[in-house]
């Protein structure tokens, strides 16, 4: 009887955790009905669209996983978490139907024919890191809903027509690292700076803003931006002001696009303490003064090289003529509005016949295009030391070539202008090593005896080498430390190429029969 009491004491807290634990069970959400859900939305979708011209989404039927169908990625709980339909050639309005993947973490429709305004996805998304709508025939404004995608990095609506203000929204985008918006009809005004206002996207390190409407001007604010930032182009906008002098604060800038604006004032001094630049773009503007010599950027200097080899005449290979320019020295090297090299005054040219010259042409005086290919290393020399062969410390028997020889390479830091910021000046190995290559081509351009000096076409080869080095490209191995075998290798291989391109035309021009003339019988 007591036994019996004490059950029934504590039947009522064994029912109420029963019935608490239910409770819990039905409030729970369903992965499965998650996945009919994320499954009803895409059928919506693929019935809204008015051309699927490949019918790469035949495959969306209730009769396969939703996780198998095209361009479709489903999370471990089997969730839709990746739309991928770009380049597929689709063509609709974007339907507000695709807000209800509450998992969707990438959104690429980019590269189709999708119209008319972008709905207001952000209200649901709260997961989505990437959108993805370039290239489209989107209009009407940015959604402001977008801001309230807190995860979103990567945001690109570049290449549609999409107007109206820049959303201030933007700026809650904390996570935000790479905003492309540029070629719309985008607008901001000075009195709502949208630039300022991404302040508080710590993460950005790409910022795409060409070709817009934007109208701010540039604020010292600009140096808040995010101490990761990389990137910053703004060009062909109507951006006004100076450029404040905080741009030297975004250290880690490697590019920057101010091209075809209304700047003014002069070039800040400032922008030599971004040691990473690599580009620098303010054509096309108001910009006065004169321009800090220390800023230079070097890659503008040394791409001009290559610029200037390419311009020379070594048309050997393709022609009976040569020319020799005779005169090739920095003042005929011109920069154009766009600083693209090219090679001026020719008055001292001579056309040249290539049955003319043996292996040792040049020797003896008589003109030859090896000495433009000398001239054209003293020219290197001269654009990477900031000396000319008339400095008054090259007297006696010391010359511009023999006291770089003497350096190089492994005290070229002596030699080489200042200006380009050396190895011991906080430049990356890379670099370094790139004007050693340089260098190293220069020396061997305006070696003495004519016989020893490359081809132009061989120095040309020796520059894309060098180009793909310092790029990162795959080079070959073999003549990794012999810059010069590797440009000969180059060459016999094009040059191969050339030869049985050639002997195959010559071939299949043997084999066609000739044509039958009116009034002939063909035999």
């Amino acid at each position: 009887m007591h036994s019996i009491r004490y059950q029934l004491a504590i039947n009522p807290l064994a029912v109420h955790f029963l019935l608490f634990s239910l409770q819990l069970c039905s409030s729970a959400p369903s992965n499965d009905n998650g996945s009919f859900n994320d499954e009803q939305a895409l059928l919506a979708f693929k019935n809204s669209l008015t051309s699927d011209p490949n019918s790469f989404l035949s495959v969306w039927d209730v009769n396969t996983n939703v996780c198998n169908w095209t361009g479709i990625s489903c999370n471990k709980l089997m969730r839709v978490s990746t739309v991928n339909l770009e380049s597929l050639g689709l063509v609709s309005q974007i339907s507000p139907v695709l807000g209800n993947l509450s998992s969707l973490e990438v959104l690429d429709i980019s590269n189709n024919s999708f119209h008319d305004v972008i709905p207001d996805l952000g209200q649901n998304l709260s997961n989505l890191k990437e959108l993805h709508l370039l290239g489209n025939q989107l209009s009407g404004p940015i959604p402001t809903s977008l801001g309230n995608c807190s995860k979103l990095k990567f945001l690109d609506l570049s290449l549609n027509s999409l107007n109206g203000n820049v959303p201030l929204q933007l700026r809650k985008l904390s996570s935000l690292q790479r905003l492309l918006l540029y070629d719309n009809f985008l607008t901001s005004s000075r009195t709502l700076p949208f630039l300022s206002a991404l302040i508080n996207c710590s993460s950005l390190k790409t910022l795409y803003l060409g070709f817009n409407h934007l109208a701010e001007n540039l604020f010292p604010s600009i140096g808040n931006l995010s101490a990761e930032l990389t990137v910053l182009s703004l060009q062909q906008n109507l951006i006004g002001g100076r450029i404040p002098q905080e741009i030297g604060n975004l250290t880690k800038l490697i590019l920057i696009n101010f091209t075809g604006n209304a700047l003014t004032g002069p070039i800040p001094s400032e922008l030599e303490m971004l040691k990473d630049l690599e580009r620098l773009y303010l054509g096309q503007n108001k910009l006065q003064g004169p321009i800090p010599w220390e800023i230079a950027p070097m890659l503008i200097i040394l791409t001009q090289h290559s610029v200037i080899a390419h311009n020379m005449p070594f048309s050997a290979e393709l022609s009976e003529l040569q020319i020799a320019h005779c005169d090739l020295k920095p003042n005929n090297v011109l920069l154009d509005f766009y600083m693209t090299a090219h090679i001026a005054d020719f008055g001292n040219a001579h056309i040249l016949l290539k049955v003319l010259f043996d292996a040792e042409y040049g020797v003896g005086g008589r003109i030859s295009p090896k000495g433009d290919v000398y001239s054209y290393g003293i020219l290197l020399l001269e654009m990477l030391t900031g000396k000319r062969p008339t400095h008054q410390m090259f007297v006696d028997r010391l010359s511009l070539r023999m006291w770089v020889s003497m350096a190089f390479p492994d005290r070229i830091s002596e030699v080489v202008d200042d200006s380009l910021l050396l190895c011991n000046g906080g430049v990356t190995d890379a670099t370094c090593n790139y004007i050693i290559q340089l260098i190293k081509v220069a020396l061997l351009c305006s070696k003495d005896s004519p016989k020893d000096r490359p081809s132009m076409a061989e120095v040309v080869e020796m520059l894309e080498c060098i180009e793909d080095m310092f790029e990162g490209r795959t080079v070959d191995s073999k003549y990794q430390h012999d810059l010069y075998e590797m440009a000969i290798s180059r060459r016999r291989a094009r040059d191969l190429a050339v030869k049985n391109l050639r002997n195959r035309a010559i071939q299949t021009f043997l084999d066609t029969p000739a044509p039958v003339q009116k009034g002939s019988v063909p035999m």
